[in-house]
């Protein structure tokens, strides 16, 4: 585990961030960057970490932060999120996932940061009818997976060409604690919030479609794996390697909260081509890494965190 360090996350205030703030503010000094337009700062309640509400794209803030600070170790997790959102908008997808990015890389450079890294997204593989190895060329389909490829091209370029210790991390379905459900969210928690209204869960398709569900302490060890360890300028799937039908996690999620059977089919939406998503994640767990928590238990988990926390709680 890493200690001792000064550590920058970028959207720590954010679902994986704020669970990556809560792993690593223990044993280094942590520093939060979080503009609160999708993250929480209810998430970090109680850490031991200095938060800024900041823009990334701040570029006077950004750099006297850097300056002042000398951080040992960036976590790059800040975006604009997600596919929707980019079909929507795809000119702030491209300022804050690419734009943003780049002078984030640049600073990293310029103060003298040892690590980075780089959280990007299962998406820049597109449709494919199998496991998903990072040997395999991307297919974006959308502007958010184009940004986010463009994101890891940029690690590639800078640990290549300047040296910079940096990794990119593709994240496969996170859930778990921290995500509040809105218009742009994941799944699960849309699933959870219609579930606990005792409204009927809708999923846009077959339902036979499948994802690779992956719980967000599983995916915050495997991130700070791969900063300890991870080769410069490669990236890595963090994912659990099983398959579950999108109709399957329904029904899970409506029995944790005693809706069983509440299931209605919508329309598919229009950028989504992807029946089966599957990580190979033999890449990471050469380094040491394996996922330890069943769906079951992860949803579980979820559903407490819900329970306690999702009671009409705003950005801001």
């Amino acid at each position: 585990m890493i200690s001792g360090q000064r550590i920058l996350i970028t959207g720590g205030a954010g679902f994986i961030g704020s669970n990556l703030a809560k792993a690593l503010c223990e044993k280094n000094t942590v520093y939060v960057v979080d503009d609160l337009s999708e993250g929480f700062k209810e998430n970090l309640s109680g850490l031991p970490v200095a938060f800024f509400k900041k823009d990334i794209r701040d570029r006077e803030f950004m750099r006297k932060l850097f300056s002042t600070h000398k951080f040992n170790c960036v976590f790059h997790l800040a975006a604009s999120f997600a596919n929707q959102k980019s079909v929507d908008d795809p000119a702030l997808d491209l300022d804050v996932n690419g734009v943003a990015t780049l002078k984030l890389l640049q600073l990293a450079k310029e103060f003298g940061t040892k690590k980075f890294v780089y959280s990007s997204s299962s998406c820049i593989y597109g449709a494919v009818d199998g496991a998903m190895g990072e040997e395999l060329k991307p297919m974006p389909e959308t502007p958010y997976a184009i940004t986010k490829l463009l994101g890891e091209q940029y690690v590639k370029f800078f640990a290549d060409f300047h040296g910079l210790d940096a990794v990119s991390v593709r994240f496969f379905n996170v859930y778990g604690p921290n995500e509040y459900p809105g218009p742009y969210r994941n799944v699960i928690p849309k699933f959870f919030a219609l579930a606990r209204q005792k409204k009927p869960l809708v999923i846009t398709g077959s339902g036979e479609e499948t994802r690779d569900f992956t719980f967000v302490e599983d995916a915050v060890e495997a991130t700070i794996l791969a900063a300890e360890k991870g080769t410069a300028g490669e990236a890595y799937n963090i994912g659990s390697s099983q398959e579950t039908k999108v109709i399957g996690l329904a029904n899970e999620i409506n029995k944790l909260a005693g809706n069983e059977g509440n299931v209605q089919k919508g329309e598919r939406r229009a950028w989504d081509h992807i029946s089966r998503r599957l990580s190979d994640n033999s890449k990471i767990k050469a380094l040491g890494w394996a996922p330890k928590t069943k769906l079951g238990e992860g949803l579980k988990k979820t559903f407490d965190w819900f329970e306690q926390n999702v009671k009409g709680v705003s950005n801001g």
